[in-house]
């Protein structure tokens, strides 16, 4: 960031949070989820997208996840 004063702010992150190298906590990532969906989908449905998404490979058909997105 440069000011009108011509001070020159600056600050560089190597590895950004959520990269591999840095990754996000499954929190993080529930947490961005609903801050992403939040006015758009209800609490009660994205957190049933939420409980899916986490027992995905479990599902015995995707369409089980795939409906609770569907506005």
């Amino acid at each position: 960031i440069k000011t009108k004063e011509g001070k020159i702010y600056e600050h560089n992150i190597e590895k950004q949070r959520g990269c591999s190298e840095n990754p996000m906590t499954p929190e993080e990532i529930e947490n961005k989820f609903r801050e992403n969906v939040e006015g758009i989908i209800s609490h009660d449905r994205a957190q049933a997208i939420i409980d899916k998404v986490s027992i995905l490979e479990k599902l015995g058909n995707i369409s089980e996840l795939t409906n609770l997105m569907i506005r």
